[in-house]
């Protein structure tokens, strides 16, 4: 795995030291077999970007999602990319928007599960989850193979009528990315209550 323990220590100067979590999620073989696909160089990461604006946050939707349905936008880091790097270019390439890191918000360790009948292994993963806001470029994905659309929403949203449209998608990737928006906004949450930096209600996005 590429992002090793020096690009982690890396990240926890710059943005502080991550809360962390831990999920295991039963896993389909079809499912196993797509996730060693994203697997080039040994890779085990993502990085996944908590974009805010005002109390708006930027959310993407795959071209297979169902109408709706968006999360929070994720990718891998390049081998020979920094943390930093890696997690703009695929904020750009994702969202089209330039960003600014402000915060190591998460960092999420999850098992994808094969059943015991499989003759598959369970692959271990890491999300390193970011909290960033836009600073330049407009809500506009550049990589158009790997996303359909992207928009800003907020929060309360993302937690109810578009959660239960992503799970009316019954993946195992999917079914990890609603426990981990759900871990993530209970982070933003104590987070900017000690900091004092909730955002004021009706921001302009």
């Amino acid at each position: 795995m590429y992002v090793g323990e020096e690009r982690v220590r890396e990240a926890e100067r710059a943005w502080g030291v991550p809360g962390e979590v831990s999920f295991r999620v039963p896993t389909s073989d079809e499912e196993l077999a797509f996730i060693r696909e994203t697997q080039r160089h040994g890779r085990a990461h993502d990085i996944t970007l908590v974009i805010r604006r005002g109390d708006r946050y930027a959310v993407i939707a795959k071209p297979d999602y169902p109408d709706g349905a968006y999360r929070l936008p994720s990718g891998g880091i390049a081998p020979g990319e920094t943390v930093e790097e890696g997690a703009k270019r695929e904020g750009l390439e994702e969202t089209g928007l330039e960003i600014e890191i402000r915060r190591y918000l998460l960092r999420s360790r999850v098992v994808f599960e094969a059943a015991p009948e499989s003759e598959e292994d369970s692959i271990h993963w890491i999300s390193h989850v970011l909290e960033a806001v836009a600073v330049g470029g407009e809500l506009r994905p550049i990589d158009r193979t790997e996303i359909r659309d992207a928009r800003w929403i907020d929060r309360d949203s993302l937690l109810g009528p578009i959660r239960e449209r992503l799970l009316t998608k019954r993946a195992a990737g999917i079914l990890y990315r609603v426990g981990l928006h759900d871990a993530i906004f209970a982070r933003v949450d104590r987070s900017d209550v000690r900091d004092g930096n909730a955002p004021e209600r009706g921001d302009d996005p």
